[in-house]
């Protein structure tokens, strides 16, 4: 599940967005993981400039189970260009 919280900054065509997610997974296989469920929380800023979208983000991990290793802060970028 996934839950978005956005914000138009002004003219600028930039938008600041909040979002909440929450995975799980079941069957069999899932017998050897070290659990089941995940949340995470990130926040984003994405626009456009002519041809060129962009979406810039920084998450955390709200809850993980218990050995499930991760970094603190995971951050990153996605450019599209459209021809």
């Amino acid at each position: 599940m996934r839950n978005d919280l956005g914000v138009m900054l002004g003219q600028s065509g930039q938008e600041l967005y909040l979002g909440l997610d929450y995975g799980r997974v079941g069957g069999p296989s899932t017998r050897q993981l070290v659990g089941t469920s995940l949340a995470g929380a990130v926040l984003d800023v994405r626009g456009a400039f002519y041809r060129l979208s962009y979406d810039l983000f920084a998450g955390q991990a709200l809850r993980q189970p218990d050995g499930f290793l991760t970094a603190q802060t995971t951050a990153g970028f996605n450019l599209t260009l459209a021809y």
